[in-house]
Formats: C-alpha cells, sequence, structure tokens
C-alpha cells in the first residue's frame, strides 16, 4: 500500500491528538474552573387517579389542601470544577436553589448527605409560594458536594431544575452540555466536549483502520524505533484518556451515595 493511502492513518492520528490536547486543556484549565453540577432521581409515591377514588383523599402533613401527586426526589450537587465555589460568588439576592415547574409546589426539603460537614450546607422551602428550596453553604472544594432530598406535587425529576447567579459559576445538569447562566457568549464546556467526543472517534477510527490491515507508510517505518514506539503509544493511550477527561466532566465524585440509595 502506498504512503497516500496511509493518510487515512496518520490525519486521524493528527486530529485525534490534537482533539485530545486542546480538548483536555479547555476541560482542565477553562471549562472547568468554577462548575457546579448536579443529577436528580425520583420516585414517584401518589398519582393523580387515586385521588379520583370515592371517599380517598391525600394529603401531606403541614400542607392544607390534599395533593394529586406526591413524588420524592434526590438531587446530588456537587464542584465538578478545580476552582472553590464560596458563598460569596452569589450576586445579589440570586441564591442557588432548587426550584420546581409553576404547576406543583415543594413540600419538603433537606439535607441527606454532604461530603465536607465543613461545607456547612442548608435548604430552606420558601413558605410564601413553595416554589423554591434554596440551598446554602460556606464553599464547596473541588469534588465536595450535598445530597438534598426534596419532597414535591411534581411527577418526576424533570419539574426540578438547579438554578443560581453565581460570580464565574456555571451551573450545568450533568447529562446536557448547556448553561443555563445567563449572558454567557461561549460556552467552553460544550467546546471541550465536542473536542472529547471528536478524539474519542478519531481514535476508534484508527483502531479499526489497523484492524483492517491498513499498512503504515515507509516514512513511518524508517523512523526510529523510538519515535514509532511514541505513535503507538499515543494511539493506544487516546481512548482511555479520553473516557478520564469526560469522567471529570461528568462523574459523579464519591462520598455522595446517598444519591443512588432506594427511597
Amino acid at each position: 500500500m502506498n504512503s497516500s493511502s496511509w493518510l487515512s492513518i496518520g490525519f486521524p492520528i493528527l486530529l485525534a491528538v490534537v482533539s485530545m490536547v486542546v480538548g483536555g486543556v479547555v476541560t482542565i484549565r477553562y471549562g472547568m474552573r468554577k462548575r457546579l453540577t448536579y443529577q436528580r432521581r425520583s420516585f414517584g409515591l401518589v398519582f393523580g387517579g387515586v385521588n379520583k377514588l370515592p371517599g380517598m383523599e391525600i394529603r401531606y402533613h403541614g400542607h392544607g389542601p390534599s395533593v394529586e401527586n406526591l413524588t420524592v426526589s434526590r438531587i446530588a450537587i456537587w464542584n465538578a470544577g478545580r476552582g472553590d465555589v464560596r458563598k460569596g460568588d452569589i450576586l445579589g439576592k440570586e441564591n442557588l436553589r432548587i426550584v420546581i415547574d409553576p404547576k406543583y409546589v415543594i413540600l419538603a426539603s433537606e439535607v441527606v448527605q454532604q461530603k465536607n460537614a465543613a461545607n456547612c450546607f442548608e435548604v430552606r422551602t420558601t413558605q410564601e409560594d413553595q416554589k423554591t428550596a434554596k440551598v446554602h453553604f460556606d464553599f464547596v472544594r473541588s469534588g465536595e458536594g450535598v445530597v438534598v432530598q426534596v419532597v414535591h406535587t411534581g411527577v418526576g425529576s424533570k419539574d426540578l431544575k438547579v438554578e443560581g447567579t453565581l460570580a464565574d459559576v456555571k451551573i450545568l445538569p450533568s447529562w446536557l452540555p448547556k448553561s443555563i447562566d445567563e449572558g454567557a457568549s461561549l460556552n467552553l464546556t460544550g467546546v471541550a466536549i465536542f473536542l472529547l467526543i471528536l478524539g474519542a472517534l478519531l481514535g476508534g477510527l484508527i483502531v479499526v483502520l489497523f484492524l483492517m490491515g491498513v499498512k503504515p507508510a515507509p516514512e513511518f517505518l524508517r523512523l526510529p524505533w523510538l519515535a514509532r514506539a511514541a505513535v503507538m503509544l499515543v494511539i493506544v493511550a487516546i481512548l482511555p484518556i479520553e473516557i478520564y477527561l469526560l469522567d471529570r466532566l461528568f462523574g459523579r465524585p464519591g462520598g455522595l451515595e446517598k444519591f443512588d440509595e432506594n427511597f
């Protein structure tokens, strides 16, 4: 096979390495400087049809009217960035908060676990309209976080979201690379994700090409064995490095196990 055909390997190698390096730099240096991430998990206890049964009515202690739906949700919030998030980062009165769809109300909220007690996490449901549970803290270092349990009249996790206006801090649902902060001109996390996925796909393409028996160009074979070994090492390392970097963007840290416990 002539040297031109080896471009099918050489070009993906170059793109994969560039994507991995640039994506890693963006992820570690910029896209994750200060970043709060959250995950939601819910269990429905009661749904609207129950109250239609003759003589049956569901009430929640402390909440006057009967409820049509009753759902328990757990929300894990953690610092997926490298910089500390402090309560002084909050702008004005825009606290870090859990907000429910306007059709429903929050009946109760509590902290069920925090990785570091020095974070001093607290959660308080607003009594005026019961649409918000405010989350207070002193600081959150990288990898630290909290699990909050919320009882509400919604029907699932989609009815809850985490909001807040914090200086230089992005708040992102872990499954969607879209910032909910207003006024952001560039979502560096989204750029990092794109580059990392591109690098992973190219790395997989390289492996497939080798398995198909595509031979390297003679120029590659004339390189010193150390240089050839370095290239092969890069090819082998691309996928695990990409997985590690993506995990840094999305992986939930240890110390928040109650998020996964049964309700």
